[in-house]
């Protein structure tokens, strides 16, 4: 007996929550463009919080703190880690290199009005780097997503399938 219909992909034809796309307040980044580095691996995070860290302002700053602010300033990051077991080891890592993590998992109305530790921060945060650390939400991170970079793309670790 021949197949009959056709059957589409998960991954493309997914369409994101736009009820969750308003309430969850992701918009916070306002007129900043999001990108996201998707299904990151061990290894690669690391290497993206480094050249993220090494960008300095061409204008002088009055401190450290301040030239890594002025790095996401214009771009709100989001790290999707590909592996759940290693979203405690990505925040940790995102916050060892200067940067406030923001977890998807703690937002309850939205993003918080101060980065998590830094109490008094005032929010837009340039120092802040969105953390996906929550399952079942990939179509809404693709969502808010103005450029997806893949992981598995960076280090020699065999990439990801397309389909």
């Amino acid at each position: 007996m021949p197949v009959q219909g056709v059957f589409g992909n998960l991954k493309f034809d997914a369409t994101p929550n736009a009820d969750q796309l308003q309430q969850d307040g992701y918009g916070g980044a306002g007129s900043r463009p999001v990108v996201m580095f998707a299904s990151s691996r061990e290894g690669e995070e690391a290497a993206l919080l480094q050249i993220l860290k090494s960008l300095r302002p061409l204008a002088p700053v009055n401190n450290a703190q301040e030239a890594i602010n002025s790095v996401a300033s214009g771009i709100q990051w989001l790290i999707v880690p590909r592996h759940p077991q290693r979203f405690d080891e990505v925040a940790a890592l995102i916050e060892s290199h200067g940067f406030s993590a923001w977890r998807r998992s703690t937002w309850h109305d939205g993003p918080p009005t101060s980065p998590q530790g830094v109490p008094g921060a005032e929010r837009p945060d340039a120092g802040a780097i969105w953390l996906g650390d929550s399952l079942g939400e990939m179509a809404l991170y693709y969502g808010l997503a103005d450029l997806a970079l893949l992981g598995g793309s960076f280090e020699p670790l065999g990439g990801q399938k397309p389909d």
